[in-house]
């Protein structure tokens, strides 16, 4: 069934931000998108800067509009393109990025997606677990990886916070005795790591709805940084100390199904600033332009594919309703 859709483009104030090349854009609904459409107004200069461009476009009928793509072929006199936004039957989508070779991340495309289905309704709430004498630490580095994971999730509408006080389990003994009664020596790591995860199930209460419990531990030798431990059953485990920044993010994907990596790229950048090149949704899975949606290619500490986030995002809402 086709469908006739108003598109209004916008392009920015910066400098030279206009463009002469030929423009194409593709509208992406729920389940289907519509072929790549040359937009172009005959006998009118297109896309000039701080311009305002208005089309009707006829298209196959995509459903409720969540994203759009846009690309150009780099023709023309100074082609690069600065694109503020583009609204699509009132659905506003703000772009805010270049569109150029020799500007940002030097891609001549981008993509922006909307996600209809982010709509918590409370956030999600972290409590404290540990031992006795490594209260204090871990209090500290609590509130340091909520602000973290908080910088990873904020865009998708998560709110992360401390849980009250009340729902801190602090277990009555030192870090050292509990390794001693409960981590044996000599066992393989994996096993270490299952049995320190069954105790840390058994001394902590069932969890409410909406509440994760972060367990910080102390150093315990060849258990290293604990990876894998944080699931479902035992909630987050971290270190109280010597973790990355954004540890609680990927334990928090852990603990909703998410294998994760803590590798680093095989490009010489660190991954938050190739993250922030692009448009914050602007990552598209299995693009071989994109270094961070290559799959041989490990994440960074802070880059996540849209996918990930999703897969990650979904459970969490169900967490807080």
């Amino acid at each position: 069934r086709a469908r006739t859709y108003s598109v209004t483009i916008r392009t920015s104030e910066h400098f030279l931000a206009g463009t002469d090349s030929a423009v194409f854009l593709q509208i992406l609904g729920e389940e289907l998108a519509t072929p790549w459409m040359l937009v172009h107004e005959p006998g009118r200069d297109n896309f000039v800067q701080g311009g305002t461009d208005t089309f009707r476009l006829t298209a196959e009928d995509v459903g409720p509009v969540v994203g759009v793509g846009l690309r150009h072929d780099n023709g023309g006199i100074a082609p690069g393109w600065h694109v503020d936004t583009v609204e699509i039957d009132a659905v506003h989508m703000p772009f805010r990025r270049w569109l150029a070779i020799d500007e940002a991340d030097g891609r001549l495309d981008a993509v922006f997606r909307r996600r209809p289905w982010l709509v918590p309704t409370r956030p999600l709430q972290i409590a404290l677990a540990t031992t006795r004498d490594l209260r204090d630490l871990a209090c500290a580095s609590l509130l340091d990886d909520i602000e973290a994971a908080n910088q990873v999730f904020g865009r998708t509408g998560i709110q992360i916070v401390r849980a009250p006080p009340a729902d801190d389990v602090i277990l009555d003994m030192e870090w050292t005795d509990f390794v001693r009664d409960h981590c044996l020596a000599g066992v393989v790591r994996s096993d270490l790591r299952d049995g320190l995860a069954d105790v840390i199930c058994s001394q902590l209460p069932r969890r409410k709805r909406g509440l994760i419990r972060c367990f910080y531990a102390g150093p315990i030798g060849d258990v290293g940084d604990l990876r894998g431990l944080s699931h479902g059953r035992c909630g987050l485990v971290l270190r109280a100390t010597d973790h990355p920044p954004v540890a609680m993010a990927y334990e928090l994907g852990s603990y909703f199904g998410l294998p994760h990596s803590w590798a680093t790229t095989a490009v010489d950048t660190d991954g938050l600033a190739l993250r922030c090149l692009a448009n914050a949704s602007d990552v598209i899975e299995g693009d071989p332009r994109n270094v961070m949606s290559r799959p041989e290619r490990p994440l960074t500490e802070v880059a996540f594919t849209d996918g990930q986030i999703r897969a990650m995002v979904v459970p969490m809402l169900r967490e807080v309703g």
